[in-house]
C-alpha cells in the first residue's frame, strides 16, 4: 500500500529543499505549490499551513492527507490550464519532468500564479556532469554504461532554462544555490510579468552543457553558498532573521 503522507516534524523525511523553503519563508502563513511531488518528502516537510501538490503518479496515499494539504493527480499542464487566474501562491517549487521545454512551460505558468512579491525554486538546474545533462534518461544511462537501478544521477536538460531567465527575464532576481547539497535556482518575483504570449515562443535554445557551464558563462550567474545567501537576504530585509 502507498505510504501515508506524514507530518513535517518527522526528521527522517526532512531534506535540503524543505530546509531552504522553510528558512526563506520562516513561518506557516503562506500558500505553497509543488509541481512534481513523487514520494511527498518535500511536500510533507514544508511548514506552510496551505499546501497543494501536483503529480500524475504520486507515490503515497492521496486519499488521506494531512490537514491543510490538498493534491491533484494530474499533469502540471492540466493543472495550470484548469486553475483560475486569481489563484496565487506565495512560494512555488518546480520539480517535475527533467525536460527543458516542459520546465519552461511550468516556469511560465508559475509566473502567472505567483504573488508579488513571491518566490519560485527550481530543482535539477545544475547537472552533476555532461552525461547527467542528456535529455533522455534512457540515453543518459546508456552512455554511462549503467542501469537506472545503479543509483547514478540524471538531471536531464533543465539547465537550459538558466540562460533563458538571464537573457529574457532581467526583472527577475535569480540566486543559484550550489552548496551544500543539491544545486537549485531560487527566483524572487517582485513585478507582475505578462507571460501568456511567451508560451507560444520557443525560448529554449540549442545550447549545450559545456556552453552553459563554461568558465566565462558561469561568471554571469549569481552563485551562492546557501548560508551566505540567507545572510544576504536577511541583511536586505527580504527574509526574516532567525530568532
Amino acid at each position: 500500500m502507498p505510504r501515508l503522507l506524514l507530518n513535517r516534524t518527522n526528521a527522517r523525511y526532512f531534506n535540503h529543499t524543505a530546509r531552504r523553503i522553510n528558512r526563506i519563508m520562516l513561518g506557516e502563513d503562506y500558500k505553497y505549490l509543488e509541481i512534481g511531488v513523487a514520494d511527498g518528502t518535500t511536500l510533507q516537510s514544508v511548514a506552510s499551513r496551505k499546501k497543494h501538490g501536483v503529480d500524475p503518479f504520486p507515490l503515497f496515499n492521496t486519499s488521506r492527507l494531512p490537514q491543510g494539504t490538498t493534491f491533484d493527480t494530474t499533469t502540471s499542464n492540466n493543472y495550470f490550464d484548469s486553475l483560475r487566474k486569481d489563484i496565487k501562491y506565495d512560494f512555488i517549487f518546480l520539480d517535475g519532468l527533467h525536460e527543458s521545454h516542459q520546465l519552461f512551460l511550468d516556469f511560465i505558468n508559475a509566473l502567472e500564479h505567483i504573488t508579488n512579491p513571491g518566490w519560485i525554486l527550481i530543482d535539477d538546474i545544475v547537472p552533476s556532469d555532461s552525461i547527467s545533462s542528456i535529455a533522455s534518461m534512457e540515453d543518459s544511462y546508456k552512455v554511462r554504461g549503467v542501469t537506472q537501478s545503479e543509483g547514478y544521477p540524471w538531471h536531464g536538460d533543465c539547465y537550459k532554462l538558466l540562460p533563458v531567465i538571464l537573457n529574457y527575464f532581467p526583472q527577475i532576481e535569480a540566486f543559484l544555490i550550489i552548496y551544500p547539497d543539491n544545486p537549485q535556482l531560487l527566483l524572487r518575483i517582485t513585478k507582475e510579468i505578462t507571460s501568456q504570449e511567451l508560451k507560444q515562443k520557443n525560448l529554449i535554445s540549442e545550447t549545450n552543457f559545456f556552453e552553459v557551464f563554461s568558465g566565462s558563462k558561469l561568471k554571469s550567474y549569481p552563485i551562492y553558498i546557501e548560508e551566505v545567501l540567507f545572510k544576504e537576504l536577511s541583511d536586505r530585509g527580504l527574509i526574516q532573521k532567525k530568532t
